[in-house]
């Protein structure tokens, strides 16, 4: 039977890592558990939606924690509500834990930060999908399939992240059971309510369940490292999509410094995906491309095949 935690218990779950992941999936040290944070940017009608993560076992998730924890400190992040964390958006706002901070305090940090990080995951998985894209792609399912209700683009955007995993478990063998997923509890509250419902979905059908190999899944809080490790692969992913794929297709404008110039993209960015064991991070910006994709993952979910 398929495992979850409402969000206030695992919002509030005190203790390690290991002992969350482990009572909540009931698994030991060598499973493996995701950890996802979705971004949306509804400031614009040009958005894109992202969803981002590793993936990695409990026990290299357990031993990143205390060293993670260290940096944070000894780079003088601001402890906030009892404690310090990578908050991406805070990072780049220059608030809470990260109060007038500067560029290079910023790079200082990243270049401790990133090598620790890939040390101790297996591999980084994102799916960032074009709104515009998505609706464009539903309107041409809804005439061929009239009366069907199709996902919302947070839900597709999440089975797509799901679904990514799913093949990686496929090409090393990994059968059964064995993966967890947790999302962070602090999204805006429409968002947990839309991945709550697709993870149910999901946990309460035993094709996508296995074609997923979920053994379990939940919501945590900021606190955890894990989770701080998904804001800043979700956030880069995300601004990169926004500044440097929708542009090429008409969905937003090039994007530019203060000088007029188009953005570079981001070192940070560069070397956390540059330096990862494995990742596969890939952006749906145009029609065909999210039909051809829903198309094929859903024949594949009805066969409970991956």
């Amino acid at each position: 039977m398929v495992r979850s935690a409402s969000i206030q218990e695992a919002a509030e779950l005190p203790g390690a890592f290991r002992a969350i992941a482990g009572g909540l999936f009931g698994a030991d040290d060598a499973a493996f558990v995701a950890v996802f944070r979705a971004y949306l940017d509804s400031s614009s009608a040009d958005e894109i939606v992202t969803v981002g993560g590793y993936v990695s076992t409990i026990d290299q998730w357990e031993r990143l924690a205390p060293d993670w924890n260290a940096i944070l400190e000894q780079q003088g992040v601001v402890e906030t509500d009892g404690y310090r964390c990578l908050h991406m958006k805070d990072l780049t706002a220059g608030r809470r834990g990260f109060p007038n901070w500067t560029n290079e305090q910023s790079k200082a940090l990243f270049s401790r930060l990133e090598p620790l990080l890939n040390t101790r995951v297996c591999v980084a998985v994102s799916r960032s999908v074009s709104t515009a894209a998505f609706n464009d792609a539903m309107a041409v399912l809804a005439v061929r399939f009239p009366g069907v209700q199709f996902q919302t683009v947070l839900s597709f955007t999440v089975i797509q992240t799901l679904h990514t995993i799913a093949s990686w478990c496929s090409h090393r063998g990994i059968n059964g059971p064995q993966m967890g997923y947790f999302f962070e509890a602090g999204d805006p509250r429409e968002t947990v309510r839309e991945i709550t419902e697709t993870m149910n979905d999901v946990a309460s059908n035993p094709a996508k369940a296995a074609t997923y190999r979920i053994a379990g899944w939940g919501f945590g809080s900021k606190r955890l490292v894990p989770l701080q490790a998904a804001d800043w692969l979700a956030y880069e992913a995300h601004l990169y999509g926004k500044r440097h794929v929708l542009p090429q297709y008409g969905h937003a404008n090039v994007s530019r410094d203060r000088k007029g110039r188009p953005r570079a993209v981001r070192r940070s960015f560069e070397k956390l995906l540059g330096n990862a064991p494995e990742q596969d991070v890939k952006w749906l910006s145009q029609r065909d491309g999210v039909l051809q994709v829903a198309r094929f993952n859903y024949a594949l979910i009805e066969r409970g095949d991956a």
